[in-house]
This record gives structure tokens, sequence and C-alpha cells, in this order.
């Protein structure tokens, strides 16, 4: 485990954990994203997080994987990928937030921000410049997080994904420049 503050922890997630990762995502993901998928979220959740996914993902060797745990509890995910070309960019030397959810039933508590300036640290530690992420257009709270910790829009793409409406398939890439 590795731990972030007090009372947050990070637990490396593995193949053995497939349920309870499963789990937890048609848990917390839905209420976020109700109304931006034709099914309420559930291809999306079966397709990113079947096993068959998750260990492709795990054997990523750029990524890192883990729930946040709050008090012994799972709370959430968040994945990092380093190394990862943005494609937008000639500099390589970027880190990526691949996902971050939590429980909304904790949001508004401080521990998304607790997470990020624990990412933040890690990759200022290991030599990164810029620390990258994809946060959906219409998701106000999540850009107004950002734009707090000093992400600056850099792009808009769509994502193309076929039970997503229409008017919420805008993201942002968003960049922060590391110290």
């Amino acid at each position: 485990m590795i731990q972030v503050s007090e009372n947050i922890n990070l637990k490396e997630i593995t193949l053995k954990d497939h349920q309870t990762l499963y789990d937890l995502m048609c848990r917390i993901y839905p209420p976020a994203y109700i109304n931006y998928w034709e099914d309420n979220g559930e291809w999306y959740v079966n397709d990113l997080y079947n096993s068959k996914n998750l260990q492709k993902e795990l054997e990523d060797t750029n990524a890192d994987y883990y729930f946040v745990v709050l008090d012994d509890k799972i709370i959430g995910i968040l994945r990092v990928v380093w190394n990862l070309d943005t494609h937008y960019q000639e500099d390589k030397n970027y880190v990526k937030l691949h996902r971050l959810y939590l429980d909304q039933t904790i949001q508004n508590k401080g521990i998304g921000y607790q997470l990020m300036i624990w990412l933040i640290n890690s990759a200022t530690k290991k030599g990164y410049k810029k620390l990258w992420l994809e946060v959906m257009e219409k998701q106000d709270q999540a850009l107004y997080f950002y734009q707090k910790l000093d992400f600056k829009e850099v792009d808009k793409v769509f994502i193309e994904f076929p039970l997503v409406y229409k008017e919420y398939r805008g993201m942002y890439k968003m960049v922060k420049t590391l110290n």
C-alpha cells in the first residue's frame, strides 16, 4: 500500500481483484454519468472493467492501477500512465492521469485534491515536466476542480463510444506544467 495521507491509501489492483473492481465501478460510475449514455453507462463499465481488459491494462508496464482506500474502505480507483505519448506534443516527458473515479458519497471532502497533490509530487520527483488528462466537456465540477489545480485546456476531442449521446461527446485534453 502507498500512503497518500493519514487515512488515504492506494492499494495496487491485481487480476484477482477483478470482481471487486467491477462491482465498485458498477456502483460509482453510473450515478456520475447516467445522463451521458443511452444505456446509463452499462456498456462502458462492461467494456472497461471486464477481466480481459483488466488483464491487458495490468500488463502495461508503464501504468500503475490502484484502488483508493479511505479508512480501510475502497472508495474509488486511480490509474496513471507514465511516459505516455500525447500524440499532439513533441515533448514525450508526460504522465497521464488516465482514470480517477471516486464514490459520490465522499466527494467534496478533499480526497480528490489529496490524490492529485500526491500524483503531482510523485510525477515531479520522477522528473516529469507535464501531467495531462482528459475530462468530459460537460463535467463542470471536474473541469473546475482541474482548473483550480492549474490544468489548462490544450485541445478538444470527441469520443466515439457508440452509446454516448452526441451532445456529451466533447472532451478536453488538459495539461499541467510541473515544477
